[in-house]
């Protein structure tokens, strides 16, 4: 968002074995894929993702993770950026 309006929309279908993911791991599924999508503008910038579900923003800390959530963790690592809980101001 910029100036309180959104600046770009993205969308994909999930594939089947996407579709019996967690809850968690489809929002951050989402995320992973906005930022792949968007990584040149990202990247080098400090920026806030927005989540619906608040465990979504506890794979950084967890000390147990799958195998695909490790690599999520790993894409993770290389951008400036929080996560804040949708609809909270902090």
């Amino acid at each position: 968002m910029q100036d309180g309006h959104p600046v770009g929309f993205e969308s994909w279908k999930l594939s089947g074995v996407e579709t019996r993911y967690t809850t968690q791991e489809k929002e951050l599924l989402a995320v992973i894929h906005c930022l792949r999508a968007w990584r040149h503008y990202l990247l080098g910038s400090k920026f806030v993702v927005k989540v619906d579900n608040s465990a979504a923003s506890h794979i950084l800390t967890q000390p147990k993770l799958l195998a695909r959530q490790t690599r999520w963790q790993e894409h993770l690592a290389e951008f400036n950026f929080c996560f804040e809980q949708a609809g909270k101001k902090n």
